[in-house]
Formats: structure tokens, C-alpha cells, sequence
């Protein structure tokens, strides 16, 4: 439990660690702040929020890492990042490597290969 605590209290920490732990932690991201979106016609879409600037980009680098690719966004008027992941064989990719357990982000992530 104390390497989660000093995984939180400084990110950058999570890179030595192993590759399973930092999936595990993408994860827990991606169950606590992420969204698994689809409107009408557009593309499918992941996205993990969060005002901590260090942090999405650490996650973006981790995904990198595993070939997934991503991109990050700060609207002018908001605070708050938007990590965000399109392309069905990415969104796949991420799917099939980050061991997310949020049952309803699971089944709208599933949508997506059945439509």
C-alpha cells in the first residue's frame, strides 16, 4: 500500500517500476477519471481527465511505451486535461493491454467492436 501512497504523491516514480504495475495504474486512472464515448457517426473514443499536467503526460508516455497512441488536449476556458485515444485498432490495443475493471466502461468499450 505504501508504494501506491508514494506512486501518488510523486508519478514519476511509476516509470522504474514494472510494466504490470504501471498498467495496473493506467487502469485505476482510466476506471476513476475515464470515458469510453461514441456520437452517432464520429469515431469511437477513450479519454482519461485530470488537472494534474504531470500525470497525463506520464500516462501518455506509458502508453507510448505499450504502442498505444494518444493525445492531449486543454481547452482555453477549462483546467482540466483530456488524454484521449481514437482509431479502433488503438482503442482495441488499449482495451486488450490495460486491465480496466469498471463493468460499464468494459461493455461500452465492447459496443464499440460489435457495431
Amino acid at each position: 500500500m505504501s508504494e501506491i501512497k508514494s506512486v501518488k504523491d510523486d508519478p514519476k516514480q511509476n516509470l522504474p517500476l514494472t510494466q504490470d504495475f504501471q498498467k495496473q495504474w493506467i487502469a485505476g486512472f482510466f476506471d476513476a477519471e475515464g470515458s469510453a464515448t461514441k456520437k452517432d457517426t464520429e469515431q469511437p473514443m477513450l479519454s482519461i481527465y485530470s488537472t494534474d499536467k504531470e500525470k497525463i503526460h506520464l500516462i501518455q508516455e506509458l502508453l507510448d511505451e505499450l504502442s498505444i497512441h494518444s493525445g492531449i488536449y486543454l481547452p482555453d476556458d477549462r483546467t482540466v486535461y483530456q488524454l484521449f485515444i481514437t482509431g479502433g485498432a488503438n482503442i482495441r490495443r488499449f482495451f486488450q493491454t490495460i486491465p480496466i475493471r469498471h463493468p460499464s466502461k468494459i461493455n461500452k468499450i465492447r459496443a464499440f467492436f460489435d457495431s
